[in-house]
């Protein structure tokens, strides 16, 4: 994304622990163990990537993460003003 917009804000969805999204992923039981394993991997090579967003949200309870990205969005738009000002 952020070669596509540069001034794009990126915000991750990070799992509690691989551990927990492991469970997650088994426990929905909509998918095949290697289709788990594949998602498992993907997330992997997401995480190691964290340092390409500007916000990092950790996803251990729903009503929560929501209410962290939120934050983070209404703080983003509070200060648009002032970020286009600056460039």
């Amino acid at each position: 994304m952020k070669k596509l917009v540069p001034e794009a804000i990126c915000i991750f969805i990070m799992p509690p622990s691989m551990n927990e999204l492991k469970k997650r992923l088994v426990g929905r039981g909509t998918e095949s163990k290697e289709k788990v394993l594949g998602r498992f991997k993907t997330a992997y090579q997401e995480i190691n990537n964290v340092t390409r967003y500007n916000y990092v949200v950790t996803n251990d309870d729903v009503s929560n993460a929501v209410a962290k990205m939120s934050a983070k969005i209404f703080l983003f738009i509070l200060f648009l003003p002032q970020y286009i000002l600056s460039k």
